[in-house]
């Protein structure tokens, strides 16, 4: 052992006496400035970090309602047409004049030998618009029940 070391059983009584006796971790001399502006850093630092978190949860979990859908009927130009098979159409998707779009499933058509729903897929090649009559069912989706052309 060198002169100038402790043993390592003083140094351990020292540091449990320094925890026992000073749970806040406190300097020897007491509370010094640099002591304290540490503590206050840490909650201050605590305190904006909750602040941002508490301001992203609200605005996360807002309770926003979606906007109520148009007016029925409604035009707008075809840009996506769903087909599981050849011949039927179960949804499409509609771009409106606003460059907004809406969804909609295909119901039971009222005029379906004038406007097959095949029919669907070369408006949506060709951009021209149709006309689309729907009602709003409880889910909130949209189901038409009518097609036309919006040149007519």
């Amino acid at each position: 052992m060198s002169t100038g070391t402790t043993p390592s059983s003083r140094r351990v009584a020292k540091f449990t006496g320094r925890l026992r006796g000073n749970p806040l971790g406190e300097p020897s001399g007491g509370r010094t400035l640099t002591w304290l502006a540490s503590r206050v850093g840490i909650v201050a630092g605590l305190a904006v970090v909750g602040w941002f978190v508490f301001w992203a949860l609200a605005w996360t979990c807002a309770c926003t309602h979606p906007p109520p859908p148009p007016a029925s009927p409604i035009e707008g130009v075809v840009v996506a047409v769903s087909s599981p098979s050849f011949g039927q159409v179960t949804s499409f998707e509609l771009r409106l004049e606003d460059g907004s779009r809406l969804q909609f499933r295909v119901g039971t058509l009222e005029n379906v030998t004038e406007f097959p729903p095949s029919h669907l897929a070369e408006h949506q090649v060709t951009s021209d618009p149709v006309r689309v009559s729907f009602h709003v069912e409880d889910g909130g989706s949209l189901v038409a029940y009518r097609l036309e052309d919006a040149s007519d």
